[in-house]
């Protein structure tokens, strides 16, 4: 409205200057001109400047839409242009792709935190099973070091008796103490190969626990990965693609 009161007043100022031309300057011509021609010749220049100076106050708007009356610099008011601009986006669809893929972001963390610790635990029992192994190793070596002692004093024994003579009474007492031995020596290895038997197995455990685990994890990362995919292409399917993969 502003800009069309403006080009209104500007061709009142134009008209006005071009009176006030026609007064000080044409008619002191006229009043000197000393015949009709001068005068007629006169008169048609002011009135073909008056005809070029209508046509330039009330041009129509040209073939591009633009109208040569209308100002250089139009008065728009930046102020709410300014805000807009500066205004966040509320997209639904990108702040849903954020809180999915943050929420897969925490559950990539706790299933690589689980999948470590599953992973350390299993490393220790596997130890300890390797010691126990060990020590039941020791153990039978041991029981098979009491049988050989218990076969010489038999073998003793069996000479005594070869020889006719009476065996004599520690012989026989190292056969059965020996074989004592050996029955305690038995027990221990069993016990300690039940033990090792039992930190394997959940040793064994534990790193399947941590297969599913990692596994998790791989499929959480892809999750993200495809979240960060739907929130370049704006593509919902995508979206439910990673959702998907976040349940799964």
């Amino acid at each position: 409205m502003s800009s069309c009161s403006r080009s209104t007043n500007n061709e009142k100022s134009g008209n006005q200057a071009f009176a006030l031309h026609f007064l000080s300057y044409r008619l002191p011509q006229m009043a000197k001109a000393a015949n009709a021609d001068a005068l007629r010749d006169a008169f048609e220049g002011d009135l073909e400047e008056a005809r070029r100076h209508v046509e330039r106050s009330f041009r129509p708007i040209d073939s591009a839409g633009y109208d040569d009356r209308m100002p250089d610099e139009l008065e728009i008011s930046t102020e709410h242009l300014q805000e807009t601009i500066h205004e966040p986006p509320t997209d639904s669809l990108l702040r849903n792709i954020a809180l999915t893929t943050a929420l897969l972001a925490a559950l990539g963390a706790i299933a690589a935190l689980q999948a470590g610790g599953t992973v350390n635990e299993a490393l220790v029992l596997k130890t300890e099973a390797g010691r126990l192994q060990a020590e039941a190793s020791d153990q039978w070596s041991y029981y098979q070091a009491k049988g050989i002692k218990a076969t010489i004093q038999d073998g003793a024994r069996t000479t005594w008796i070869a020889a006719g003579k009476p065996v004599p009474p520690s012989v026989d007492a190292a056969i059965q103490r020996y074989g004592a031995e050996q029955q305690d020596i038995e027990q221990a290895a069993h016990e300690k190969e039940r033990e090792r038997d039992e930190k394997s197995a959940g040793a064994d455990h534990l790193l399947a626990r941590h297969h599913r685990f990692a596994t998790s994890v791989a499929v959480l990362q892809v999750g993200i990965a495809l979240g960060a995919v739907a929130a370049l292409t704006r593509q919902r399917l995508v979206w439910l693609g990673s959702g998907i993969l976040g349940l799964a």
